[in-house]
Formats: C-alpha cells, sequence, structure tokens
C-alpha cells in the first residue's frame, strides 16, 4: 500500500521532507518509524490525514502521516 510520509522539522534532517512510501497493509506508525530510524521519543505530535493519531495507530492504504519533533523555545 502507499502512504505519503511528511517529516517536519529537525525530522528531515539525514531523511527527506516528503515521500510516498510503499509499505504493508495495516502496518502502525511503530513500524513506520523505525523503518525511517526515527525514535518515538524524537515525535511529539503524530497526524494521520491531518487529524491526530498515535504511534500505535495503523495505517490504511492512500493515508498521509505526518510526524513533528517536540518545539523547543523560551
Amino acid at each position: 500500500m502507499d502512504v505519503e510520509v511528511r517529516l517536519f522539522a529537525t525530522l528531515r534532517e539525514g531523511r527527506f521532507g516528503k515521500k510516498s512510501l510503499e509499505l504493508p497493509e495495516g502496518i502502525p506508525v511503530r513500524e513506520v518509524l523505525d523503518r525511517l530510524a526515527i525514535q518515538s521519543n524524537e515525535v511529539s505530535i503524530v497526524l494521520i490525514n491531518g487529524k491526530e493519531g498515535d504511534i500505535d495507530r495503523s495505517l490504511a492504504s492512500g493515508d498521509v502521516l505526518s510526524l513533528f519533533p517536540a518545539v523547543g523555545g523560551g
């Protein structure tokens, strides 16, 4: 199945901004993170098709997965 993965801010470093990935049907977000060498504690916000999700949710063909790191600041 095809899933569009969008990485933001520091998660893009050494990776990509937006990419279509061929993944097994029903793969959980957690396994996508593993494939991309992203630690779950690096991800603060998970959006699936623009709505709040979590790393244990399974993905379906055509989903758009957006991953955001924690934002620092003062």
